[in-house]
């Protein structure tokens, strides 16, 4: 996603460095999600907390998926950033 105003503008190396930077931010971003997800999952396995809602399901089997998530989306953006 991006801009057509300031994409149009800018020369083609700037749009590049530009490109590269919005990636690596988002893969910034996704690790840090990723992280406190992790986080959140270990803690709930450590409190051996349960969804009452969920019929009394480990809250760690619903939150799994954020870490694991979180962490497939950075690794598809990475390549993004110009690495391997």
């Amino acid at each position: 996603m991006h801009i057509e105003l300031l994409t149009s503008i800018l020369p083609p190396p700037a749009l590049n460095i530009l490109s590269r930077g919005v990636s690596l931010l988002c893969v910034v971003v996704c690790g840090v999600l990723a992280w406190k997800g992790l986080d959140l999952v270990l803690l709930n396995i450590e409190r051996t907390d349960y969804d009452v809602r969920a019929f009394f399901v480990p809250k760690w089997i619903l939150t799994i998926v954020f870490p694991i998530s979180f962490t497939l989306n950075g690794d598809r953006v990475w390549p993004l950033c110009g690495g391997p």
